[in-house]
């Protein structure tokens, strides 16, 4: 007989991970950076927004 509680773990352990992880807000300059990027690199707009956060947090 198959587990029927399993599925219900992934959800949870998604949750905990997702509470661990640090959220921030995409404000003007981060906007600005990524439109920069998506038009001067042709990347991804994830990648674009990966790039101009951390271009704007300086890491």
């Amino acid at each position: 007989m198959e587990d029927e509680s399993e599925p219900f773990e992934l959800p949870k352990a998604i949750n905990r991970l997702l509470e661990r992880m640090t959220h921030l807000a995409i404000n003007p300059l981060i906007e600005d950076l990524t439109i920069q990027f998506r038009y001067q690199h042709r990347v991804k707009l994830s990648d674009a927004i990966i790039a101009a956060t951390a271009t704007a947090l300086n890491y």
